[in-house]
């Protein structure tokens, strides 16, 4: 298997439009990166999906976390009433 993104024209993704105000905002950024709406589009995706999954990742260790205890509390608890 090759470990190379697809081109981006190749690659699918849906841009809604944008508030008037962010959509200037996003040609200026575009432009001042060198780089097409379209790019800084797909950028902008891609990123805010690795960085939900960072959050998602970070969510499950600390739900994890917390089971840990609750279930420690109830060993604990349990030899109490022993």
């Amino acid at each position: 298997m090759l470990d190379k993104k697809a081109p981006v024209r190749n690659r699918k993704a849906i841009m809604i439009r944008p508030d008037p105000e962010l959509l200037k905002a996003m040609e200026v950024a575009a432009r001042k990166e060198g780089i097409s709406l379209n790019r800084l589009a797909l950028e902008i995706i891609e990123t805010s999906g690795r960085l939900g999954s960072k959050k998602a990742v970070g969510t499950r260790a600390e739900l994890e976390s917390a089971v840990l205890e609750v279930e420690a509390s109830v060993r604990r608890l349990r030899r109490a009433l022993e």
